[in-house]
């Protein structure tokens, strides 16, 4: 019951070093889902969480992933993802979790997605505190 939409990060993380034909394969697939632009609010807010993790000691999280946790807060989205230190609790909370199984060769690998839901309440009542 959800509706994936991709942020314009994610679109250039799913190409970025591509050519020729793998190129074109993954755009294709990637050309199936809502695209969310990258707007000025989405920077804002991405440079504000990133203020918010330093000083909370989440310092790994790059920027691309803070303009997705953005574009995620400011659409009342979600977030679908297999990097889970890039989307902190409590700033994020386990909405769903699955298990994606593939295969790699003769091995089945497992691919541990999460739904992570923004914790908006907290995101702005920690912004608010750190004002003064």
């Amino acid at each position: 019951n959800y509706i994936l939409t991709i942020s314009d990060i994610t679109l250039l993380e799913g190409l970025h070093g591509l050519w020729g034909k793998k190129f074109a394969k993954v755009a294709e697939r990637l050309d199936f889902y809502e695209q969310s632009v990258v707007s000025e609010q989405v920077l804002l807010l991405a440079s504000r969480l990133g203020g918010l993790y330093h000083d909370e000691k989440y310092d790994g999280v790059d920027m691309g992933d803070k303009i997705i946790a953005a574009t995620a807060v400011l659409e009342s989205g979600f977030v679908l993802t297999a990097n889970h230190k890039d989307y902190p609790h409590p700033f994020f909370t386990t909405e769903q979790s699955f298990a994606l199984p593939y295969t790699v060769g003769h091995y089945t690998k497992t691919l541990d997605l999460v739904l992570y839901k923004p914790n908006v309440s907290l995101m702005i009542r920690r912004m608010e505190e750190k004002k003064d």
